[in-house]
């Protein structure tokens, strides 16, 4: 079974690598014949680069990087990339939270709050990537562990400019794991579907972008003192959640202006284009909707049977249409300032699905909202300043703001770059839905909670030449809400302050390079939040190069965070709460790598929680009764076609 499986893998890999490298030859040779360029020439002579970017708000064009890096390359998971600690129930693709309090505090605003669990894993349209490619381009990216545990994760990207200014693009991905422990098969599958079109003075640009996670819900395992996946029980049999998300986005901008004539000497007139500003249209659809099921309810995970005592099926659901018109005004400069401003409103529609006789009786309540936008971005002798701002004026999240000013400043140390950056963010937000009311079969709820505020501050220095950045946070939250003991949510009624300090340097020694990283914390109020004090994460690794062939990282890595109270997971609702029924951290997680660049070909080689090992005679838990998985071997490659 298991060399089919393989078989099957490979078959599955390689037949997607020919498609692609086939269809990109194919399209680049239609493109060349189109534009009749000789053989001896090159498409892109008279044509930029490969380019990539995302739309800020829809509609403000941020230019993205590529990851082709071979430093890290063996951290593919996409929590672990931008979290040195954090905590799951153990398999990929399955709910998390980060352990780095402000790092789950700059997660994005969802009026659908099961998405939160799953927010690095999900292809928004803030995340969504467009493209230039004046050549056809392919990204094909594959990792896997030992078939025992069967954990996959596929990556698909093609894109090509049909000209200069059509370009369209498929990206598919999959993540999937059986798990190290019974009941813990996760499947995630993201499909995406984007296109752009850019004039001189109208452009277009489109996304339909399709998220669905189906995960088994184990409850955690049965602590019986067995240390051997295969024997142990999970606390639940046979129940599982979705969760879907769907997005379909369009942002169109037209630039306005006018020509003038211009003298330029008494003999000749030129005629320029003066450019006024831009108007930008933005609309986007989103459905969300999670599910669980279980047709025993009997568990002992199940504290109250509210409903029905033969099975489970609950659900909540939320569609959301917004409409959003922007006016971005030509640049201002005088003497050393310059600077850049747009306003815009957007009209909100929120279809909100609540179950009054539980599943069989579903009612909507639509809900209107209009909100005003004001962005400022520029410079100042020598400062940089951006500026973003929104206001609700009607609707029930009306009154609800945020204010958001970064300062940054550049100069020179040690005759290199340094940047220093000061950012000022306040905010008030009514709760989401599901904090309000909730509906099913083992919780109900009906909360008249107050907005939520904070006002936070941010500072950071960095100095990219010495690999180096120093960062200080401080925030004071007011009628903060959390999910209690019981796994019910509560507000604090009074305010709480929270801090964080870390420091980022890599130094390099001959052939061998270090990367760490230190992160300390303090919340004065421990019972609404469990976070670690410390949070460490230290790589050593050997560099080496062949010629220009082959470049490669051996070396190892280890987390480790200082002893907190671990949370607890409510499969039901989806959410992680303060149980405070086990501790976790003082655990060092190492893990030994082998990454490698053979020509266009990135590679790794990994084997994680080696520590599992030699340090412990029970599993590790993150999460109370979740634990993470033993010592597993996994492998990744991935390659870039560029015709």
């Amino acid at each position: 079974m298991i060399i089919k499986v393989l078989k099957l893998r490979l078959f599955l890999l390689y037949s997607s690598i020919f498609f692609i490298y086939f269809l990109s030859s194919a399209q680049f040779k239609n493109v060349k014949e189109d534009k009749k360029l000789p053989d001896n020439e090159e498409e892109n002579d008279s044509l930029p680069p490969l380019t990539s970017w995302t739309l800020e708000d829809g509609y403000l064009v941020r230019i993205a990087s590529f990851d082709t890096l071979l430093p890290r390359f063996h951290i593919y998971n996409d929590i672990e990339k931008n979290n040195i600690s954090f905590s799951s129930l153990g398999n990929i693709g399955s709910e998390y939270v980060s352990n780095i309090f402000f790092n789950d505090l700059d997660k994005p605003f969802t009026d659908f709050l099961p998405e939160n669990e799953f927010a690095q894993y999900l292809l928004t349209p803030q995340k969504q990537k467009f493209y230039f490619s004046p050549t056809p381009y392919a990204e094909i990216k594959y990792f896997m562990s030992t078939k025992k545990w069967n954990e996959n994760n596929l990556h698909l990207l093609y894109t090509q400019n049909v000209n200069k200014k059509f370009n369209y693009g498929i990206r598919y991905e999959l993540q999937s794991g059986d798990g190290m422990f019974q009941q813990s098969k996760v499947s995630e599958h993201t499909l995406n579907f984007f296109t752009g079109y850019t004039g001189d003075k109208y452009s277009i640009y489109a996304a339909l972008i399709r998220n669905k996670f189906r995960l088994q819900e184990s409850g955690g395992i049965q602590l019986n003192g067995i240390t051997d996946p295969n024997l142990t029980k999970p606390r639940i049999v046979g129940a599982y959640s979705q969760l879907y998300k769907f997005d379909f986005f369009v942002s169109q901008e037209y630039k306005f202006g006018y020509t003038k004539t211009v003298i330029v000497d008494d003999t000749l007139e030129q005629k320029i284009y003066q450019p006024i500003g831009k108007l930008n249209y933005v609309f986007n659809y989103e459905h969300n909707y999670r599910t669980y099921y279980d047709d025993d309810t009997l568990s002992n995970v199940y504290r109250d049977i509210l409903i029905s005592k033969e099975w489970t099926t609950d659900s909540i659901n939320l569609k959301k249409w917004d409409n959003s018109v922007f006016w971005t005004f030509n640049n201002i400069s005088y003497q050393n300032a310059e600077v850049l401003n747009s306003v815009g409103a957007v009209y909100e529609i929120i279809g909100n699905y609540t179950f009054k006789g539980y599943v069989w009786k579903p009612q909507v309540d639509y809900y209107h909202n209009i909100k005003t936008v004001f962005k400022s971005v520029g410079t100042f002798k020598k400062f940089l300043y951006r500026f973003n701002s929104y206001y609700y004026i009607t609707g029930y999240k009306q009154n609800d703001f945020r204010g958001t000013l970064n300062l940054q400043r550049n100069f020179l140390f040690n005759n290199f770059p340094a940047y220093l950056s000061l950012t000022f963010d306040a905010y008030r937000r009514e709760p989401a839905f599901m904090e309000q009311y909730y509906y099913t079969n083992h919780f109900i709820w009906d909360n008249d909670f107050n907005k939520k505020d904070v006002v936070r501050i941010d500072m950071a220095f960095e100095i990219p030449e010495y690999s180096m950045k120093i960062q200080l946070n401080a925030a004071n939250l007011g009628n903060y809400i959390y999910f209690d003991s019981l796994a019910y949510p509560a507000q604090l009624k009074k305010g709480f302050r929270a801090y964080s300090a870390s420091v980022e340097k890599e130094f390099n020694f001959g052939k061998f390079s270090s990367m760490n990283k230190a992160v300390w914390q303090y919340a004065d109020n421990n019972t609404v939040v469990s976070i670690p004090e410390f949070v460490f994460y230290h790589s050593l690794y050997f560099n080496y190069w062949y010629k220009t062939a082959l470049h490669l990282h051996l070396g190892y890595e280890v987390y480790y965070s200082t002893e907190f109270d671990a949370l607890s997971y409510a499969p039901v609702t989806g959410q992680f709460y303060l149980g405070r029924e086990m501790k976790t951290g003082a655990y060092p997680i190492l893990n030994m790598y082998l990454d490698m660049r053979v020509q266009s070909v990135l590679l790794f080689f990994k084997y994680e929680n080696v520590s599992f090992q030699f340090l412990s005679d029970d599993f590790y838990y993150p999460v109370s009764y979740y634990p993470m998985n033993t010592t597993i071997f996994k492998f990744g490659v991935a390659w870039r076609f560029k015709n």
